[in-house]
């Protein structure tokens, strides 16, 4: 192999050379092609994993290759599965007790906690072929169908749920938007511009802004529905009265539905069904599982018994009164 740089034409270029081209290479040579290429300090973030195959592990055969990318898939999955612990332990029950302290409902939780916590980390490392002087849009566009599509249908097969129909219809509605202005800002014939990227932050923002608004709306009407029943309660009874407060009841039942994250506690025991199963069929589960904000919502828990003061609920409190002591 010809390490040369100089004036010969056929010299390797090792700063345009890419990194993924040192596996068309013999593996005795990998191991200095992973130092001398220049593009393997960008791609490799942490560890130069090149580096640690071909040089640290000496590896020179296509099993031991095989073998060493086994292992570390094995490692990857095991952070994953610590990441997903953590996040379930941890991560996920600050955000709900700080929904709670902010008196955020479950959807507003889900469309600002949940979803900068879910997508920080995502941006993050989209970001990081900024660095290379490479970026790649298309990344981020498809990590977001791939979200929407792969992850939402996996969660409403698992676990079917009602959906509202105003808050869905809001968001898909300004889904389409964000997509047209994102279409007319690629399609132009221009280069995308730091302006741009400005456009689509300032777009996020007037969709935050957009559910606030949406959130105080819906407070303020809850607000006036207890009014209202207040109010005609003190009318006098007829049959129109008791039909109006019954409809506005159902209408602030379901209003309050969705107003504010619920604590969801279930057992430890061991389940004996599928996923999809539990949700059909939630009698025959010995475990319900919680997928996050938007599961459906689960039976109420049976209100605690005071001993104390409901023993002697049918005496004055002489139990020989009931006993038939003297």
């Amino acid at each position: 192999m010809n390490n040369s740089q100089g004036t010969d034409p056929f010299a390797i270029r090792y700063d345009q050379m890419s990194c993924f081209a040192i596996m068309e290479y013999a593996f005795e040579e990998r191991c200095a092609l992973a130092h001398k290429v220049h593009e393997c300090d960008i791609v490799s973030t942490l560890s130069n994993y090149f580096s640690l195959l071909y040089c640290e592990l000496k590896i020179r055969r296509r099993i031991e290759e095989l073998i060493a990318l086994f292992f570390i898939l094995v490692l990857v999955l095991s952070l994953m599965v610590t990441i997903s612990n953590v996040v379930d332990s941890h991560f996920s029950p600050m955000l709900k007790i700080i929904a709670m302290k902010m008196g955020m409902s479950q959807y507003i939780a889900g469309t600002t906690l949940v979803a900068l916590g879910n997508t920080l980390p995502e941006a993050l490392a989209n970001m990081m072929p900024v660095r290379s002087e490479a970026p790649m849009y298309s990344i981020s566009i498809s990590n977001s169908l791939t979200l929407i599509l792969v992850g939402g249908g996996v969660i409403c097969y698992l676990k079917p749920f009602k959906m509202n129909p105003h808050s869905t219809m809001r968001d898909l509605l300004y889904l389409i938007l964000s997509c047209e202005v994102l279409t007319f800002l690629l399609l132009r014939p221009k280069t995308i511009t730091p302006r741009d990227g400005i456009y689509l932050i300032i777009l996020y923002v007037l969709y935050l802004i957009l559910i606030f608004t949406d959130l105080i709306g819906q407070r303020l009407t809850i607000n006036s529905l207890r009014r209202q029943i207040d109010e005609a309660y003190q009318m006098s009874a007829s049959e129109e009265r008791n039909y109006q407060i019954r409809k506005m009841e159902n209408t602030l039942k379901e209003l309050e539905k969705d107003h504010r994250i619920r604590i969801h506690q279930y057992g430890n025991k061991r389940r004996s069904l599928s996923w999809r199963g539990s949700s059909e069929h939630p009698s025959k589960s010995s475990r319900r599982i919680s997928l996050g904000f938007a599961t459906s919502y689960p039976t109420g828990a049976n209100p605690e018994v005071d001993f104390e003061e409901t023993r002697t609920i049918w005496s004055d409190g002489n139990l020989s009164d009931i006993c038939g002591g003297s």
